[in-house]
């Protein structure tokens, strides 16, 4: 095998550990992830049986704080589709469209920061 066939093979082999490396990061990543989620929703469930909007769970290290936040969310299609039938609207008209088409939803929150000795 002449010099330049040598250093190539050597240049894909390492290119295919660097891939190779890199999907096994992904991969624990993916893990950790589901994990996280998991831990989160353990604790969003704890804090919905709670009083209030906002709730603090202490670990030996960490502390959790979960919290509710009402969010709106318009429906852009059932906007669209009733502007399309009413094609002329004054500013008042289309506010009060809007406001009918919003819906509200609760979006939880978990922030986790080191305890404080």
């Amino acid at each position: 095998m002449d010099l330049k066939a040598e250093q190539k093979a050597l240049e894909t082999a390492a290119r295919a550990a660097t891939v190779d490396a890199l999907g096994a990061v992904k991969a624990q990543i993916a893990a950790l992830k589901d994990d996280e989620e998991g831990y989160k929703s353990a604790l969003v469930i704890a804090a919905a049986d709670l009083p209030g909007t906002t709730a603090s769970f202490e670990g030996v290290l960490y502390r959790a704080t979960v919290s509710f936040a009402a969010r709106k969310v318009v429906d852009k299609d059932a906007v669209i589709a009733a502007l399309a039938t009413q094609l002329a609207l004054e500013e008042t008209e289309l506010k009060a469209l809007l406001a009918k088409h919003t819906e509200s939803a609760v979006s939880p929150t978990v922030r986790v920061s080191a305890r404080k000795s």
